[in-house]
């Protein structure tokens, strides 16, 4: 995993004219999912050219905090954890699917990044492993560099939209 994260870099680098000592930055996102010891041993390797954004179980969480201030494990409608840490990832997207009237569409959730980053940060956790703990993403670290660079699109968009308005950009 590591081998294909330091190519993957050092292509962005040459095909994409990224240069990290100008400022630009890179990004890898990942689900915890069943990767666990891989991400172990990602973290201990990883160099300053790029952050590891994880989600735990899955991106999913990220947009649950966008709709829903409570964690899963305290909403109301609390969510049934299956046992087995391969079968968490597709119970919780069902479980967004029902929290959420219509569901969650991932390309209006930029809509929701104020509200999102808010709640994320609040639950965020890590393990001694560096490894957000369940139900918790440092996705809201990405999602505060995007709204420093989206935010004067975002503010016009909420003059012509009550509906971008109420959320706390």
């Amino acid at each position: 995993m590591y081998y294909v994260q330091r190519v993957k870099a050092e292509e962005c680098t040459i095909n994409y004219g990224l240069d990290f000592e100008s400022g630009d930055e890179l990004y890898m996102l990942c689900d915890l999912d069943h990767y666990r010891l891989q991400l172990i041993d990602l973290i201990k390797t990883k160099n300053k050219d790029w952050a590891l954004i994880i989600s735990n179980p899955c991106f999913e969480i990220w947009l649950y905090y966008g709709k829903i201030q409570e964690r899963p494990d305290k909403n109301p409608n609390v969510f049934q954890c299956p046992t087995k840490e391969n079968k968490i990832s597709q119970a919780f997207k069902k479980y967004l699917g029902e929290q959420v009237e219509g569901g969650v569409d991932p390309r209006k959730a930029i809509l929701d990044i104020g509200t999102a980053i808010v709640n994320a940060e609040q639950h965020y956790e890590e393990d001694s492993d560096q490894i957000p703990t369940l139900y918790s993403t440092s996705m809201f670290k990405l999602a505060q560099r995007l709204l420093e660079i989206i935010r004067p699109e975002l503010d016009a968009l909420s003059a012509s939209s009550t509906a971008i308005c109420r959320r706390p950009f």
